[in-house]
């Protein structure tokens, strides 16, 4: 029977192990997105000062003041394709009259109405 037992605790450790060890790998990156990164991607064109808390995968914009008419989140590694990515704007104040986005495999660019201290947030997901 302590063999049997033996036997079973081994198998059932090796087991939790390999499958910590597989997510841990899953969780690393899904086409070059980082899911445990904690680097953010860098803003460009955002006006002066924007700031940005996240990584590649999802994260939260607000744009500079100087009236920025967008803003371009460059990832920290390029994807082999566009990933998708919904980008929306937390709209409390200002209102903007117009905003849009486009995604490739390097970056997500924002085009919006001259307009300061814009909130977006983004997730962004590989295919």
């Amino acid at each position: 029977m302590k063999n049997i037992l033996t036997k079973l605790v081994s198998s059932v450790a090796a087991l939790a192990v390999t499958a910590g060890l597989s997510f841990a790998a899953y969780q690393a990156s899904v086409d070059g997105i980082g899911l445990g990164s904690t680097a953010a991607p860098v803003l460009s064109s955002c006006g002066t000062s924007p700031t940005i808390v996240g990584n590649d995968m999802a994260g939260t914009v607000t744009t500079g003041t100087g009236t920025p008419t967008g803003c371009v989140i460059t990832f920290n590694s390029a994807k082999s394709s566009a990933p998708v990515c919904i980008v929306e704007p937390v709209v409390l104040a200002p209102v903007l009259a117009a905003a849009s986005y486009a995604t490739s495999a390097t970056a997500i660019t924002i085009t919006q109405t001259g307009t300061n201290s814009v909130v977006y947030k983004y997730i962004c997901m590989g295919l």
